[in-house]
């Protein structure tokens, strides 16, 4: 009967959130409190357990997610316009960069940026800002080059050191990380070199005859004219990467880049103070009048990551929720009768960490549950359990930017003011890790403990 009640309780989550994000076009959030309500009431009226117990846990993990550092992103995206560093960069990468190798040099630098960063969110809020802006200027269509950033973005986030959901997914599998990294490359190296290819013959297309060379010398011109630019308006960049050079902990290294940048404003761009600061709050709002250096500008604040940060926060009370009522463990059920060998058990639990993440809208949420349910397999198996990390990280790459309700997702979606519908279709990393994660099996004996 509970098994029953638990796959009941599951659809209708999947309904409430179907029905709300693509039906009704409400805002992300609504649902997934709409949910965490539903789920939180079948586990105080239904299965009786008291109501501080189930309140009190599932508003501590959304206390707990991270929704300051979305808003923190906001205001740092913000902060890198006024001062000068997006411009800037922008500018570098359209004398710099050829059209016809635009977008593998998308990917490439932003390979970099993330494994050296350890984070998908400051590669897609910085760089990935500066390349969309460049897109715009060449007329590469913006779907494209956003989802070569993101292929980027999320492939070097997986395997740094500096990487909180690496770190903590090889925590949570008690993997030894140098093993995962060896394990991710099995995989990884594939998906990029496949990716470069194909972003390269797309690309090819885009030659120098074809991009209009008037519409780049008048974005130059107007971005030139509205800013001072020189090498100092990369000062923020490089806190940036002091500050997780050090691990700082938290936002700080947000916090701080910020605070230097709107210092940059300050001196170099000679801006006033309290126009400054409250671009950080509501974004930047550059009239030039030219449509293209304005898209390039207008963008980021606190105020517009507003809606993502409640969305973040009631993933993370949903999560928990249905963590906490038994849904989890009904649902992985199934899944686990399906083990029959190392291969089986690798799908499983793509599988697995799939729903999960999917549903629930939290990686962290598909390492948890998968870990649980399937760990004793990799022991009776003889498997190194930097197979399970590595294979969960492929799928959650494959999901995180995706999933509109997710954390990543959203976060994308605005940052870049675009639909996963357009840049999904190029988000080639993504699709090919879990077909590649699922061959390095097959073709290496890697992962067996030793």
């Amino acid at each position: 009967m509970n098994r029953r009640n638990h796959f009941i309780l599951f659809a209708a989550v999947l309904a409430v959130i179907v029905l709300g994000v693509l039906v009704l076009h409400l805002p992300t959030f609504i649902p997934l409190l709409i949910c965490s309500l539903m789920v939180s009431f079948y586990c105080i009226f239904i299965q009786g357990k008291p109501w501080k117990e189930v309140l009190g846990t599932t508003l501590k993990a959304g206390v707990k997610s991270p929704w300051p550092l979305l808003l923190a992103i906001g205001a740092l995206i913000a902060s890198w316009v006024t001062c000068g560093a997006v411009p800037f960069l922008v500018i570098s990468g359209l004398k710099l960069i050829s059209p016809g190798f635009f977008l593998p040099s998308v990917l490439i630098i932003c390979s970099a940026m993330s494994a050296l960063t350890g984070s998908s969110w400051l590669t897609c809020g910085t760089l990935g800002i500066a390349f969309l802006g460049m897109s715009v200027s060449l007329g590469i269509p913006v779907g494209m080059t956003v989802g070569a950033v993101l292929c980027g973005a999320f492939f070097g986030d997986k395997f740094s050191r500096l990487s909180d959901f690496a770190v903590s997914t090889t925590a949570i599998a008690q993997a030894d990380f140098s093993k995962h990294v060896r394990l991710m490359l099995q995989s990884e190296i594939p998906s990029l070199i496949v990716s470069l290819i194909i972003f390269y013959f797309i690309g090819r297309s885009y030659s120098v005859s074809t991009i209009d060379n008037s519409s780049i010398r008048t974005t130059i011109d107007i971005l030139n004219s509205a800013y001072n630019l020189n090498f100092l308006t990369l000062i923020p960049l490089f806190v940036l990467l002091l500050a997780l050079l050090f691990k700082l902990p938290g936002i700080a290294p947000v916090m701080l880049s910020t605070a230097s940048a709107v210092i940059v404003t300050l001196t170099v761009q000679r801006a006033d103070f309290w126009p400054s600061v409250l671009a950080l709050i509501d974004g930047v709002h550059l009239q030039s009048g030219d449509e293209i250096v304005d898209s390039i500008c207008n963008r980021g604040g606190i105020e517009s990551m507003i809606r993502n940060a409640l969305m973040v926060f009631f993933a993370f009370t949903m999560g928990t929720a249905l963590k906490l009522s038994g849904v989890m463990e009904s649902i992985a059920d199934p899944i686990r009768r399906l083990v029959k060998g190392r291969l089986s058990l690798v799908f499983a639990t793509f599988v697995l960490s799939a729903a999960m993440a999917f549903v629930t809208g939290s990686g962290t949420i598909g390492v948890i549950v998968s870990y649980n349910v399937l760990s004793s397999f990799y022991d009776s198996f003889g498997l190194d359990h930097a197979l399970f990390s590595r294979t969960i990280c492929d799928m959650i790459t494959l999901q995180q930017p995706t999933v509109i309700w997710g954390s990543s997702g959203a976060f994308v979606a605005q940052c870049f003011g675009l639909s996963a519908a357009a840049y999904g279709p190029y988000y080639f990393m993504g699709f090919l890790l879990p077909v590649f994660g699922l061959l390095a099996v097959v073709l290496y004996s890697g992962g067996k403990k030793k």
